[in-house]
């Protein structure tokens, strides 16, 4: 099934591997970073951010990860080059020895 581009709402899976000694005070930085974004950016609808909670054991390392809903995939390329993407790209970088991006329509 093929969703037409930016007509459906998009979800942005990202995925952390986090670095070895990552502070909770680092994640509660990020945590907040990302609940704050849409209040600073139209056309994201929720934030979700955490561990997993997956009883299946199959992160293969992945173990925190946040999930962005956009209104559709117009508002997701907005976003990536907005000036309050930067420091939430930059944070992730810093915490992460591995990053996974998945975007999905729906």
């Amino acid at each position: 099934m093929t969703v037409p581009y930016g007509g459906a709402m998009t979800d942005h899976v990202v995925l952390l591997s986090l670095r070895a000694g990552v502070a909770d005070a680092e994640l509660s930085r990020l945590g907040d970073l990302l609940a704050g974004l849409p209040e600073r950016i139209d056309g994201i609808e929720s934030v979700r951010f955490g561990p997993s909670t997956s009883p299946e054991g199959l992160e293969q390392g992945y173990d925190y990860g946040f999930l962005i809903t956009f209104t559709d995939a117009h508002a997701r390329d907005r976003y990536l080059p907005h000036p309050e993407h930067a420091p939430v790209s930059a944070l992730v970088q810093q915490l992460s020895e591995g990053v996974l991006v998945f975007d999905v329509g729906t």
